[in-house]
């Protein structure tokens, strides 16, 4: 792919470790749906709704388990995308944050979605962040990084979890595409990320490049995130 700011072979393993975490999650939901329990009622008035059997209703829980896991995923592949630019480091799932570039003093929280947390969870992030700038990290900048954000309009601002959270020009919430584009000097890298998708996939699924890149929607899945500046 030659892309400047990530090697072939990092990006490559990105997306293997993001497609086996896929194909784990469908195993788990095939073999065993009830895993996590499911709601009787919930699924009997969902069935009588769509007018489909309670067996076709568990055939589409599964497939929602396994759309589930698959977003949990993403989350991951960001993470590992990120911390494998130049400069850049995976702090691991263990971390109390994702990614660190240490000669820049930046921290990272990165979640896939603008909606991923609730207010207890986003007051979590904003607690541990602030820890970090107030301890090890003095000097640093942090930001809550959502992949998916909830507009097209990019946005980097101080980021308050709650409204008696004080504001603070080093905690920061930023879309996506503005992170990417900071974290590798490319303001398109999210873009060329998205694009190179196709082939990388081809390399580990039976798959043809063409057959996503061609269709109308792979573009338009984009902008309407992204917009199409």
């Amino acid at each position: 792919m030659n892309l400047p700011f990530i090697s072939d072979s990092d990006f490559l393993e990105a997306v293997r470790r993001l497609v086996k975490a896929v194909e784990d999650g469908r195993v788990k939901a095939d073999s065993d749906p009830y895993r996590n329990g499911i709601d009787p009622f919930s699924s009997l008035v969902d069935a009588a709704h769509q007018n489909i059997s309670p067996r076709e209703w568990l055939e589409q829980e599964k497939a929602r388990q396994a759309q589930k896991s698959l977003q949990n995923a993403i989350g991951a592949f960001h993470q590992n995308i990120l911390g494998s630019m130049p400069g850049w480091r995976d702090a691991g799932y263990a971390g109390s944050f994702d990614v660190e570039n240490s000669s820049r003093g930046i921290i990272a929280e990165v979640k896939n979605k603008h909606n991923t947390m609730n207010a207890t969870g986003a007051r979590g992030v904003y607690a541990t962040l602030a820890e970090h700038l107030d301890g090890d990290k003095s000097g640093f900048t942090a930001y809550l990084v959502q992949i998916i954000p909830k507009t097209p309009t990019p946005y980097d601002e101080m980021f308050a979890s709650h409204r008696s959270t004080p504001l603070r020009e080093d905690i920061r919430r930023i879309d996506g595409k503005s992170f990417y584009a900071l974290a590798s000097g490319d303001p398109d890298a999210v873009q060329k990320i998205y694009e190179a998708m196709p082939e990388m996939l081809s390399k580990i699924l039976p798959v043809k490049p063409h057959t996503l890149s061609s269709s109308p929607e792979f573009i338009e899945f984009y902008e309407q995130v992204y917009g199409n500046d």
